[in-house]
């Protein structure tokens, strides 16, 4: 498995990277807004780091693949079924 290297230059498993919200808007061909919304909802995990007043908030992608498994279970059959 390939690995990225976080901030302090320690080896990260690429697949628990951190994406911000216009990474995984990407990633999931949709709209900021629309991350944003899950995020609050609680429909995809996030993770949020420095002030309470005003957070910067990071996605793992690892949790982001898991969430949307939990989600779609029949998604997940026909993509085993391959």
């Amino acid at each position: 498995m390939p690995m990225s290297k976080n901030r302090n230059n320690n080896p990260l498993p690429s697949d628990d990277r951190l994406m911000n919200a216009r990474d995984v808007a990407e990633y999931f061909k949709v709209h900021v807004t629309t991350v944003e919304r899950w995020s609050v909802t609680g429909k995809i995990p996030s993770v949020a780091f420095g002030s309470p007043e005003r957070p910067t908030i990071r996605y793992r992608k690892s949790e982001l693949d898991q969430a949307m498994v939990q989600r779609n279970p029949v998604t997940n059959r026909s993509m085993s079924a391959q």
